[in-house]
């Protein structure tokens, strides 16, 4: 996949994946847009997993292990800023 369209990729898995619940890679893409998957047919398990692993060093994403053995991604929860937390403690 050519690196200009990266970003678009990056924003489609972030959106295929839950805070609830882990997926594993073959749910992400049944998860995954026709239109995104029609527009770049190209995009493979490589792609993936590099975005899912950029994903992951940027603390996006969470991985873990199910019982079974696959690993799951989950999205994390954005951590408020310590001035947000201060402000929620003050007001009402």
């Amino acid at each position: 996949m050519e690196e200009e369209h990266w970003p678009w990729a990056k924003d489609e898995v972030l959106k295929c994946l839950s805070f609830l619940e882990g997926l594993n890679k073959e749910a992400i893409i049944l998860e995954m847009d026709d239109y995104f998957l029609k527009t770049f047919p190209e995009f493979n398990n490589e792609d993936l997993e590099r975005i899912l692993q950029e994903l992951t060093s940027q603390k996006k994403v969470k991985t873990y292990k199910a019982k079974n053995g696959e690993i799951l991604y989950q999205k994390t929860m954005p951590k408020k800023s310590l001035w947000r937390r201060f402000l929620t403690k003050i007001l009402p």
